[in-house]
């Protein structure tokens, strides 16, 4: 296959996804990307700039297909690509949620905190008590308090929050499940929830393991919303 690079101006979203096109990698644009294609500085967070593989049509005597290119293309971004809480000026914006519907939504996400096997088998009996009681406690408490924390994100009335804080492989595995009618999801609150219940169980065991590590903070799930479901995959 040969290739090529270069700048191509104002390719759409469905022309550029097209059956001969693949899409290896995805970057923000440079000032200079805007200037060369005549577009305002001020709006770099509108564009992204892509590196696509095109395949040609033509095929060889074999009837196999027989060239391709390898292109930078410059393309506006649309709204779904686009970040939410910013406006066109980059600027942060809470978002207007007020002609969205009422619906049922469900979040579950998901964290790891890593620690030695002789500090799991002591989390019911360290100092300061219970670690999963407290941990758990914690989760559900910072879920309900997540507006608070997370600057842009929208004042929610919880209808369920679960928190599970188990043992696993080289620690403990910490699981939140939301539940809220309303008209935004609550992906931050489940994500907050297993953060604090995380922080929570950290605190109960450094005095006996000050190097417990927190990773593996995810979105596990999220059903409901005009975006549609979303289950993480692995």
């Amino acid at each position: 296959m040969r290739a090529t690079r270069g700048i191509a101006h104002d390719y759409g979203r469905a022309q550029l996804l097209g059956s001969g096109d693949r899409v290896v990698a995805a970057t923000p644009v440079t000032d200079n990307d805007l200037v060369g294609n005549g577009q305002d500085l001020g709006k770099k967070l509108s564009y992204r700039r892509l590196l696509v593989e095109r395949r040609y049509n033509d095929r060889d005597c074999d009837g196999r297909q027989s060239g391709g290119m390898l292109a930078y293309v410059f393309t506006s971004m649309t709204t779904a690509d686009s970040f939410s809480h910013l406006d066109d000026s980059g600027h942060a914006k809470m978002v207007d949620v007020s002609e969205k519907s009422i619906t049922r939504r469900v979040a579950e996400a998901s964290c790891r905190v890593e620690m030695c096997n002789e500090t799991v088998e002591r989390l019911s009996e360290l100092p300061k008590g219970d670690a999963y009681v407290v941990a758990k406690l914690a989760g559900v408490q910072g879920a309900k308090r997540t507006a608070e924390l997370i600057p842009l994100a929208h004042p929610l009335i919880l209808d369920q929050v679960e928190v599970e804080v188990q043992p696993a492989a080289d620690g403990v595995e910490i699981r939140s499940r939301i539940v809220v009618n309303a008209r935004t999801g609550a992906e931050m609150e489940a994500l907050v929830a297993c953060s604090m219940a995380a922080l929570a169980l950290y605190d109960m065991v450094k005095a006996v393991e000050r190097e417990a590590k927190i990773t593996d903070i995810r979105l596990e799930r999220k059903s409901g919303g005009a975006r549609g479901d979303f289950r993480r995959k692995g």
